[in-house]
């Protein structure tokens, strides 16, 4: 921009591109490298020619990794304290780790990682890729087979400068982080690590698109894309929220969002009110899920228990699955069984809000006892042992427990409702009252 002194209005000299660092301290990697791109010198400082006319980064599409003929590579110091990565096309083929600062990758950046390299985020670390809808940012291998990279780590990283925005991350996952977890395309790790996904797409990834280990962590996904991992997505419960309708799921081998916690607790836990949005996959619970928080859940989400878990209702949580007008709620197990899962119980949690309307429980009651009594086994079980518990149910089908369609232990336990109830191959009694050993009374 012109520099006006005075009346007079005179250019302001270019800087060189070493004066420039000098003077911001930013560090800018490359600049359009194997690329074609007119105009100017893009090496060294620019010969200190003061008059050369900036290069500016021609709106084309992310060069794919076929046209990536001379890459820039990239080494652990370019980017140990951060650092911009401008476009351009760049290989790595030793792990990049990000200890300090933010690492800054602009549009248009193609960055090819050799066999099991990836690209690691330190606590004091912080990482923006900043892609557009012409120009997005592609993270790929050197050769374009699932699982052939190793991936990116954010370990522990809590800031909100945290973003992948319209980045492509693919074939990423051939090996661990860490040895008590698995491989991942996304690896967040941590309970303190942040970020935000927008707009992005997870493609042939193996073993999982994006993994987090830890329920304290914080993660926002807006218009994200998985497609053709071995499965998409692995979060606690408590991450759900960061959930939307519009994330979409094509062509993953599994079809499903795992929940549980990839550390290997034996339950996820819910201590966040959420919103559990309706996908175009099921949630898959691969543990046992504690509701501590309020939760509601979108008509039309369908839960799928792995065999022997399920999802306990207690204290100040609250599940509200009301699907009046909508597309039913499932509860269900992964196989077609009599009996497969645990099923839902709710223990001392009274409240207006624990509704179920327009639901299907089916294929509860397995033999793991949900109350630690031999008797509470039910697709749907009440218990209040410390204060009462409850629950309206109507419009609802209750089929193919492995014993009681519902039951409640004693009288803190109230069933209320039951209008429009539907019961259909339990193995017991479709509704029973452990205490009075009759059935429940509102509920016949």
């Amino acid at each position: 921009m012109p520099e006006k002194i005075g009346s007079e209005v005179r250019a302001r000299p270019l800087l060189s591109r070493r004066g420039y660092l000098a003077m911001t301290g930013t560090l800018a990697i490359g600049g359009m490298a194997g690329c074609s791109q007119g105009g100017g010198d893009q090496s060294g400082d620019g010969g200190g020619d003061t008059n050369a006319t900036p290069m500016t980064t021609p709106q084309t599409a992310s060069p794919t990794a076929a046209a990536c003929d001379s890459p820039t590579t990239l080494s652990p110091s370019d980017v140990k304290e951060g650092g911009t990565i401008s476009a351009g096309c760049y290989r790595v083929e030793k792990t990049l780790t990000v200890e300090t600062g933010t690492l800054t990758v602009e549009p248009a950046v193609v960055i090819q990682f050799t066999n099991d390299v990836g690209l690691n985020i330190e606590s004091d670390g912080r990482i923006q890729v900043s892609g557009t809808e012409e120009n997005p940012v592609r993270l790929t291998g050197t050769e374009q087979s699932r699982g052939f990279w190793k991936g990116v780590q954010i370990r522990n990283s809590n800031s909100a400068d945290n973003v992948l925005e319209r980045t492509i991350l693919e074939y990423a996952g051939s090996s661990a982080w860490n040895p008590n977890y698995s491989p991942a395309g996304l690896f967040l790790r941590g309970e303190n690590v942040r970020l935000s996904i927008q707009h992005s797409t997870f493609r042939g990834n193996a073993n999982v698109g994006v993994t987090v280990t830890k329920a304290g962590a914080q993660l926002g996904l807006d218009g994200v894309l998985f497609e053709e991992n071995e499965a998409p997505l692995y979060m606690p419960a408590n991450l759900v929220r960061g959930l939307e309708a519009a994330t979409t799921f094509t062509n993953n081998d599994e079809g499903v969002v795992y929940i549980g916690e990839p550390s290997g607790a034996g339950r996820t836990t819910v201590t966040e009110p959420a919103d559990w949005p309706a996908l175009d996959v099921p949630y898959r619970p691969r543990i046992n899920v504690h509701v501590e928080a309020p939760v509601e859940v979108a008509s039309g989400a369908t839960f799928t228990f792995e065999q022997g878990k399920g999802m306990q209702i207690r204290g100040e949580g609250r599940l509200t699955a009301d699907a009046t007008g909508g597309d039913p709620i499932f509860f269900s197990g992964t196989e077609d069984i009599t009996g497969f899962w645990k099923g839902l119980y709710f223990v001392n949690s009274l409240s207006s809000d624990n509704v179920l309307k327009n639901t299907v429980i089916e294929n509860g009651g397995s033999g793991e006892t949900v109350g630690g009594g031999a008797d509470d086994v039910a697709n749907l079980f009440l218990h209040g042992d410390q204060r009462a518990a409850a629950v309206t149910i109507s419009d609802s089908t209750i089929r193919g427990s492995g014993k009681y369609g519902i039951a409640i232990r004693d009288g803190n336990a109230r069933v209320m409702g039951c209008d429009g109830m539907a019961f259909e191959n339990n193995s017991g009694p479709d509704t029973y009252n452990l205490e009075s050993g009759t059935s429940i009374s509102s509920c016949q």
